[in-house]
């Protein structure tokens, strides 16, 4: 599962970011997070776009609205890793499903090996290391 930003479809906050759009994000990068779920998996099926080229324009996204604090950890290295390898599997004809390389953002309240969960509260922090460690 790719963890980065799933907007698809929404278009929440688009307009509203105004002049840090223009700034962070590309045309190419605004066309593809204003494409819907269903557009995204035509254009990864039919090879228009790549796993990492969505990948790209989200983590882009994602910092373009930085001043939202709408994400509390984004992997993007293991995000853009884990896009390579959908690529690489869409190229020998072996995605693992139907979604494959699409990503996908997790709530923090999910326990997710190597991330930190903290349920977006500073007081179970030292709680939601230790389960990472443990786990």
């Amino acid at each position: 599962m790719l963890f980065c930003c799933l907007r698809f479809k929404l278009r929440v906050g688009l307009q509203s970011v105004g002049p840090v759009r223009r700034r962070f994000l590309s045309a190419e990068s605004t066309a593809i997070v204003s494409l819907t779920l269903h557009e995204v998996l035509a254009k990864l099926n039919h090879g228009d776009l790549s796993a990492v080229d969505v990948t790209t324009a989200c983590l882009q996204h994602i910092e373009a609205q930085k001043r939202l604090n709408a994400f509390i950890t984004v992997t993007a290295d293991a995000a853009l890793q884990q896009a390579r390898e959908s690529d690489n599997r869409r190229k020998q004809g072996k995605r693992i499903g139907r979604l494959d390389g699409v990503p996908v953002a997790a709530k923090d309240n999910f326990s997710t090996k190597g991330v930190l969960t903290s349920c977006g509260s500073k007081m179970l922090e030292g709680q939601a290391i230790m389960c990472i460690i443990t786990s």
